[in-house]
């Protein structure tokens, strides 16, 4: 913070205000000596783009908005984004798999294969899954199209699986 003529102003309290749910290091923060203000912004855990706005009652062109963003972190596990309700016997359908962070947020770096399988214990004994049912992920998401059941059941149930993630 500066004066009309460049001289910096100390004790000015100025307000810092992040969005999401990150947060600041304190808020209000007065201005030192040299007339500035800080803190340490930390991201919130929603990946994408996060905003600070900071704003001084005596600051010319106040309040002033700063943006940044998140990337989501280190897949930790499988999450089913979308699955058909019912198929009949032999009928091809599709799947989608995310992998995700801790925080729920899509691992877009995560390009490892993918495996889907009829899980254990669920649907007929003895049925297989027909198709290509391992794919490699791409920004995250893992598609499969054209997979069947060849044995007429019900409640199958499908599991996802990647080296040590969690399975979704």
């Amino acid at each position: 913070m500066v004066d009309a003529h460049g001289n910096p102003v100390a004790g000015v309290s100025v307000a810092f205000g992040p969005s999401g749910k990150g947060g600041v290091s304190a808020s209000p923060v007065t201005t030192d000596v040299n007339g500035q203000a800080s803190v340490t912004w930390t991201l919130g855990t929603t990946a994408g783009s996060q905003t600070l706005q900071v704003s001084s009652g005596t600051l010319h062109g106040s309040p002033i908005t700063f943006t940044a963003s998140a990337s989501a972190g280190a897949a930790t596990q499988l999450v089913f984004t979308a699955q058909p309700l019912s198929t009949t016997s032999g009928s091809p359908f599709g799947v989608t798999v995310a992998a995700h962070d801790a925080h729920n947020n899509t691992a877009t770096q995560f390009t490892d294969s993918v495996a889907v399988a009829i899980t254990s214990g669920s649907g007929k004994p003895g049925a297989h899954l027909r198709g290509t049912a391992k794919v490699l992920a791409s920004a995250g998401v893992a598609t499969f199209s054209g997979l069947s059941v060849d044995s007429v059941g019900s409640n199958y149930t499908l599991t996802a699986t990647s080296g040590a993630l969690t399975p979704g």
